[in-house]
């Protein structure tokens, strides 16, 4: 009966505790209400941890947020930023890329500042004979005279500056140097240096002059020395000529070679004149005391 009522003394004691925990009612006893204190801080707590993982989300979400935003800002500045390519140019010709590389890398030459000109051929052949002469020749023919053979005709250089008539006083000034190789340089050489037919010597200068434009009207070329012939429609030089083998007019009937001096002018683009002074047909030296004219009107086209 005491120990009753001392128990139930003990728990109104402790319900009628003012504002002290239960640890100082029981002096360090702990009890049912202790354990709903202890619960209570235990949910506290949970609270307090969830709280924190919450701000640190709400943190990294806001520094993600944030990276993502500067990252679209340079992103944006870069792209505003930048300098559109220009359009792209024409592609060059192969021409085009030739006549830059010879700037970029050929100098001018002194020969090419002089405006010298070099140029040549070589003219081989074989002639065949079905009536199989006895004497293998090809009779009345000029230039390829051996029958059934080969022939070197001709290795000519030519050397030359034509005169320009636009250009300064040096510049309407020129030559020609046309030398020659071959069996063809018995037929053309001049004859009063050889007798032609009677030697072997292969060597000849076809041409040698020299020629000045005087600054008059259109300009008129004056050429001195020795020159190819004004006469007939056929050449000396095969290169040039439209048959292989030449005409009978052409070998017994004219010159192949003057010299003297001649005077050429060009009206208009369709009529061109020449009048020359000359010793005679194929002399270099004048055998006589007089002078053979010669003239041209042609096309000059």
């Amino acid at each position: 009966m005491d120990l009753y009522r001392a128990r139930g003394d003990r728990r109104e004691s402790e319900s009628c505790t003012d504002g002290k925990s239960s640890e100082d009612a029981h002096n360090g006893v702990r009890g049912d209400d202790v354990v709903e204190v202890s619960d209570g801080r235990s949910v506290s707590h949970a609270i307090t941890i969830r709280t924190r993982e919450d701000v640190i989300m709400s943190v990294r979400s806001l520094i993600g947020i944030g990276l993502c935003a500067l990252v679209s800002l340079l992103g944006s500045n870069s792209v505003f930023g930048q300098v559109p390519a220009p359009a792209p140019a024409s592609t060059p010709t192969v021409q085009e890329r030739l006549d830059s590389l010879e700037k970029k890398v050929d100098a001018p030459s002194l020969w090419k500042t002089l405006g010298f000109k070099a140029s040549g051929f070589v003219d081989v052949a074989y002639t065949h004979n079905f009536n199989n002469p006895n004497s293998d020749l090809n009779q009345l023919h000029i230039f390829d005279t051996n029958a059934n053979a080969f022939m070197p005709h001709l290795a000519q250089i030519l050397l030359e500056r034509p005169a320009d008539a636009g250009g300064s006083a040096l510049d309407r000034a020129g030559f020609r140097a046309r030398l020659n190789f071959g069996t063809d340089s018995r037929v053309t050489r001049a004859r009063s240096n050889y007798q032609t037919g009677t030697t072997n010597d292969e060597v000849d200068f076809q041409e040698l002059y020299a020629e000045y434009i005087v600054p008059v009207g259109n300009g008129l070329k004056v050429q001195f020395g020795k020159m190819n012939t004004l006469i007939g429609y056929e050449v000396i030089n095969s290169a040039e000529n439209a048959n292989f083998s030449r005409s009978f007019m052409f070998g017994l009937s004219q010159a192949f070679t003057t010299t003297g001096v001649r005077f050429t002018y060009t009206f208009n683009p369709i009529v061109t004149a020449s009048f020359g002074v000359v010793n005679g047909w194929d002399n270099i030296d004048d055998n006589n005391k007089g002078k053979t004219i010669e003239y041209l009107v042609s096309d000059a086209a």
